[in-house]
């Protein structure tokens, strides 16, 4: 039967850390686009679109969900690919 080699602990360290800069990443990228959606204004349309009902949703409610949601989801993209870069940089 094969031997598994050992991992040593500088290695588990080093896919921690990086572990942990992709999330700080992913985090920052969140709060960015949530800090720009707010600052926009379109963070009182999503509410008081989220407050109508459903049937009621015109194409003009539709197209403030999306922007909404391209904001953050492409700032958290933004964010993740920025932690893998500099988790990059951490040798394992």
């Amino acid at each position: 039967m094969a031997r598994r080699p050992v991992t040593s602990i500088d290695h588990s360290l080093g896919v921690a850390m990086q572990t942990l800069i992709c999330g700080a990443g992913l985090l920052i990228g969140l709060v960015l686009g949530a800090a720009i959606v707010y600052l926009s204004g379109l963070w009182q349309e999503f509410g008081a679109v989220l407050k109508t009902p459903l049937d009621s949703w015109t194409a003009t409610d539709l197209i403030v969900i999306a922007a909404t949601l391209v904001i953050v989801f492409g700032c958290s993209w933004v964010g993740v690919r920025w932690g893998i870069q500099v988790a990059a940089r951490i040798e394992t």
